[in-house]
């Protein structure tokens, strides 16, 4: 017998979260159509306890040379009925729950280009946060390997991003005052600080550098705010790209409900169609 491990679970979770992506719903959620949707439940609600429409399916149906068992009756209204609630419920979780970066967008580089249009410092401030963030807590997770909601791409662009912010302090330090410049009471508290940005191997620790970024403390404002304003300044379009792709794989759950409802309902929609379609070839074969 085999049996599902974990990891197997795990990988599950984490196609299913690349396939049912924000990105993927905005498809049908941004179509017109499927807004009016949102409110044909009560229009199917009234259409399916009025009597004159099923007196019209009836006269239809017999005049076209279909019997009542065959013809298009009852329950091919009530196949509309429900697969116009479900459409209208996805419709509705869609709008309340898919980000915003993601349902005006549709990728990455558009959203970049709109945030990079708008040039206000306090929005790509906000997302930078954001950002480092969830880099911070997908690190404190000690997990190892992809997660469903941070894929790994977004944590290596993240990782490389905050190498390069940091990269780009360094240089602006040398060029002003730097470690070389200072006192040997600075210089030591400068290397205190800064030493711990360094692997064993000598590589940059862009988790620590991110940590130190999020949640540093009044006493280290004098890195923290300079790698910010940096990173605001030079850095605007890999934050966004970094935003929309955390957005776009953000409430899997919402995301896979919403893929469950859409798809159930446009099976529901399609049953009539089929039905009536067979229906009426039958009718009109044996016309012949």
């Amino acid at each position: 017998m085999t049996y599902i491990t974990y990891p197997a679970i795990s990988r599950w979770w984490i196609s299913m979260s690349h396939v049912l992506r924000w990105s993927t719903l905005r498809q049908f959620g941004n179509l017109p159509l499927m807004r009016a949707v949102m409110f044909a439940p009560v229009i199917a609600y009234l259409i399916l306890f009025n009597d004159y429409v099923f007196e019209f399916l009836e006269q239809v149906s017999k005049n076209i040379g279909m019997n009542r068992p065959e013809g298009i009756g009852i329950t091919n209204v009530y196949f509309l009925y429900y697969g116009l609630i479900f459409v209208g419920v996805a419709s509705i979780l869609y709008s309340l729950s898919c980000p915003a970066s993601v349902a005006g967008f549709a990728d990455s580089m558009a959203f970049a280009r709109g945030v990079q249009e708008t040039k206000a410092n306090t929005v790509v401030m906000s997302f930078f946060d954001y950002v480092l963030a969830k880099f911070v807590q997908n690190a404190a997770r000690n997990y190892e390997g992809e997660s469903a909601d941070y894929p790994e791409d977004t944590r290596l662009l993240t990782s490389r991003m905050v190498i390069e912010i940091y990269k780009t302090y360094l240089e602006n330090e040398r060029l002003t005052e730097g470690p070389e410049g200072k006192s040997s009471g600075e210089e030591d508290a400068w290397w205190q600080l800064h030493g711990e940005f360094y692997t064993g191997s000598g590589y940059f620790d862009s988790e620590k550098i991110a940590e130190s970024v999020y949640q540093g403390p009044r006493i280290i404002w004098a890195f923290t705010e300079p790698y910010r304003a940096i990173a605001a300044k030079s850095f605007v379009a890999d934050i966004a790209v970094a935003k929309y792709e955390i957005d776009d794989h953000s409430r899997l759950v919402l995301r896979i409900l919403t893929a469950f409802f859409y798809n159930v309902g446009f099976i529901l929609l399609l049953i009539p169609s089929v039905r009536t379609f067979i229906s009426i070839s039958a009718a009109m074969v044996r016309g012949v």
